[in-house]
């Protein structure tokens, strides 16, 4: 078993680089960190647009993770684009089995260019089943209103009040990303 600190991204492939797998490997690289990676989907897009997903089956998003298990000792799991509940259900599942202590929640709901990338199974099974083992979620403004029922988040105090509610989901801490607030 390797000894090394290990961070470990559960997300989608982008072919593009710049999201998912890979843009979370370089950040992790860059860093100083033993990146690891389990892709959830496959998505042929490009940096204006996602022309489709292929979802990867549940057992084998958690084959990846237990393979890895067996040689790394994994510090940090960061989830982003988990395509479908039933993926979701499996992650949870795991971790409440697994105890990971770190799980750091992304909740990619959409594409920048509005590629819709769960579907309301997915949303409310993030709710659900996966928001009480999360260490910390940060979702931007529109998955914080997703997240939170809001219609729209276009304040300061919409951000706290969504905050606040997504924390009654389950996670120890919430940071809403407000890069698009007026």
């Amino acid at each position: 078993m390797c000894e090394k600190k290990s961070i470990l991204t559960i997300a989608g492939a982008d072919p593009s680089g710049g999201a998912g797998i890979q843009r979370d490997i370089k950040t992790f690289e860059h860093f100083g960190l033993n990146a690891l990676s389990v892709i959830t989907s496959l998505t042929a897009q490009n940096y204006k647009m996602v022309a489709g997903i292929f979802p990867i089956s549940p057992s084998f998003v958690i084959k990846q993770i237990n393979c890895l298990r067996k040689e790394y000792r994994i510090d940090v799991i960061k989830m982003g684009m988990l395509a479908r509940a039933d993926i979701i259900i499996a992650l949870a599942n795991l971790f409440k089995k697994a105890k990971f202590e770190k799980l750091v929640l992304d909740p990619v709901l959409k594409s920048s260019s509005n590629y819709p990338l769960k579907d309301k199974k997915g949303i409310s099974s993030i709710k659900k089943y996966l928001l009480p083992f999360v260490t910390i979620v940060t979702p931007n403004l529109d998955e914080a209103a997703i997240l939170s029922d809001k219609k729209k988040i276009v304040s300061i105090d919409d951000m706290k009040r969504a905050a606040i509610k997504i924390k009654g989901l389950g996670p120890k801490f919430v940071l809403v990303k407000g890069g698009h607030l007026n």
